[in-house]
């Protein structure tokens, strides 16, 4: 039986010897069609290639440019109930509810406390205030810096009585031999204050250095039973608003630029003269302060995803 004719049996005869074969697909070409089972072994690598450059470049704009989202609650720890880091709190607490997250506040003894808290994930505190020269990276490698949220004056009270009245004091080693209050153990201003004490080759032990911070140091001046008080916090605070108001001898340091050459986390301000009360003029003449950075500290994996930074409106114009 004769088969019927086939459809390339009905194409008209060519000179197999003359016909241009035809030419390989480029390996674009093979993308754009489709015609992935063509590939080479070297073509399937350059395509690994390129998807893998694809997802790297889609993955760095997701984590580069679309923030991942906050924790619905968060807990900060801060320092005394009624010092500036809690009122600092208290204010983020209004900003973070506008983004639906809730802040949960824990008090501390203070900077030293806070690391320990953020270092110690069982503490499960997420973000913190910390005293500039308290901690270091190599101390805290876990730990990211968010910002620099204010400037705090190192404040020196002193009782006038028990300080020659011609000849105040202008140095740290003229409170060699008195009682200093250096506020409690684990707070950033005893850190500090044992700091500067070390730098003056001044003893950091003993029974005149007392655990006295804040309201409790400022009332035992007035008593008369301290001589003389460390303290680090806002001008607008109620400890400092008391001393200044009552008169307490304020030390104006004449060597302010060593100290900030010294340690970077130091800053130089100045009090004007009749500021705390402009009608008693005091202080009576302008005085020459350090001051330390506070800064908000938060553990690296939230870096990103807590929605605080320095606002003006929190902190006030430093």
């Amino acid at each position: 039986m004769t088969e019927p004719p086939t459809t390339a049996s009905l194409q008209p005869e060519t000179d197999r010897s003359t016909a241009s074969p035809r030419p390989p697909l480029s390996f674009a070409k093979k993308i754009i069609l489709g015609e992935f089972l063509l590939l080479t072994g070297k073509e399937q690598m350059q395509l690994a290639l390129l998807i893998f450059a694809v997802l790297a470049v889609g993955l760095w704009f997701l984590f580069g440019f679309v923030e991942p989202p906050p924790p619905k609650t968060i807990r900060i720890s801060t320092g005394a109930s009624t010092g500036a880091y809690t009122r600092y709190a208290k204010q983020y607490a209004a900003e973070f509810a506008k983004h639906g997250i809730k802040l949960e506040i824990i008090t501390s003894a203070g900077s030293i406390e806070n690391l320990r808290r953020l270092d110690d994930q069982k503490q499960k505190v997420d973000l913190a205030f910390v005293q500039g020269g308290v901690g270091s990276a190599e101390q805290h490698p876990d730990l990211v810096g968010l910002a620099s949220i204010a400037y705090e004056p190192i404040w020196f009270f002193y009782d006038k009585k028990r300080f020659g009245k011609t000849t105040p004091p202008t140095h740290l080693t003229d409170l060699a031999g008195h009682s200093l209050a250096i506020d409690a153990e684990g707070s950033g201003v005893r850190a500090a204050a044992t700091r500067l004490l070390e730098m003056n080759q001044m003893s950091t032990g003993g029974d005149k250095l007392l655990p006295l911070g804040g309201m409790a140091a400022v009332d035992a001046l007035l008593a008369g039973t301290l001589d003389a008080a460390v303290m680090v916090s806002p001008v607008d605070s109620p400890a400092v608003q008391k001393a200044l108001s009552n008169d307490l001898g304020l030390m104006s340091l004449d060597n302010v630029d060593a100290y900030v050459r010294l340690l970077p986390w130091l800053a130089k301000v100045t009090l004007p003269r009749g500021v705390a009360n402009i009608a008693k003029n005091v202080p009576h003449e302008d005085v020459v302060l350090i001051a330390a950075a506070a800064q908000e500290a938060v553990r690296g994996e939230l870096a990103l995803r807590v929605p605080v930074r320095k606002e003006p409106r929190l902190h006030g114009k430093r």
